[in-house]
């Protein structure tokens, strides 16, 4: 009787911790997947995946949700007397989906010259666009020094709460004039972010002489609750002065955060010449 139920005792205690490796393995498959997850819907937000991260991310959504099915079955095996589920990460869902389209201008030589040959392009971040235009302008001439621009960049579809937006305009010189070339609105998560994506249009188009600044911050969008807003005011000079252009409203997690947003907008306009100030504050 003693032999008896020591074996019992000994294949209960077996039978448990098997139950507990199992659960910790799925529990450590389950933070694998949201990392991976996490990161492959960081790469297609910002425009760094492709169909094949679209691919991979849908597969490990679908391996997460097979392995949070498989714990609760084994937590339901168990009748309810088995360990305490170990939580996992939640998983990062799907991002919001970004689609531009615009006009790529394609030119037989290095000094580009739009409405020589114009062709429709698309993609899912500036950088996509700029690059839909440049294979388009190799297949046009292959053997030949070319040059391409986009133009008229339109956004499909509305504007993911959250996200800021500015105009972009270009100028095929340093000294940057706005209304040269109004390029059209863009989209990022950040004023950093719509800057770096202005500044990438004009450089693809004018190489390092070109020059990008931003108009009509934020127009028309909703500011995300609980967030601080200012009115961005920037000047081509050191000696700030008001109204002197008026970019926009500009929203983030502090006053400091979009004082810096305005003197970065003023900074990439101007360059070290440039000033700027913020008006009608809200908190």
């Amino acid at each position: 009787m003693f032999k008896k139920s020591v074996f019992v005792g000994t294949l209960l205690l077996t039978t448990t911790s098997a139950f507990a490796v199992d659960l910790l393995t799925l529990s450590d498959d389950l933070t694998a997947s949201s990392k991976k997850i996490s990161k492959l819907a960081e790469r297609i937000e910002f425009g760094n995946g492709g169909a094949r991260a679209e691919r991979n991310l849908k597969k490990q959504l679908k391996q997460l949700m097979d392995t949070a099915k498989e714990m609760k079955s084994m937590l339901g095996g168990q009748g309810g007397n088995g360990p305490n589920p170990i939580p996992g990460p939640i998983p990062v869902p799907p991002p919001i989906s970004i689609m531009y389209t615009a006009k790529c201008h394609i030119d037989d030589d290095p000094d580009l010259s739009y409405n020589q040959n114009v062709v429709d392009v698309r993609g899912a971040s500036i950088a996509m666009v700029l690059d839909d235009c440049k294979m388009m302008a190799k297949a046009m001439y292959p053997t030949k020094n070319h040059s391409s621009g986009i133009k008229d960049l339109q956004l499909q579809g509305p504007v993911p709460m959250g996200m800021q937006t500015g105009e972009c305009h270009i100028d095929d010189d340093p000294d940057m004039s706005f209304n040269q070339i109004v390029q059209g609105t863009i989209v990022g998560a950040s004023i950093q972010d719509i800057i770096a994506d202005c500044n990438m249009i004009a450089e693809d188009a004018y190489g390092i002489k070109g020059s990008a600044g931003l108009k009509i911050v934020n127009s028309g969008i909703q500011i995300p609750m609980g967030a601080v807003s200012g009115v961005c005011h920037i000047d081509d000079d050191p000696d700030m002065t008001f109204n002197q252009h008026v970019v926009g409203t500009i929203f983030g997690h502090s006053i400091q955060a979009i004082s810096a947003d305005c003197e970065a907008l003023a900074l990439s306009t101007y360059g070290s010449q440039g000033s700027s100030g913020m008006k009608d504050i809200q908190r």
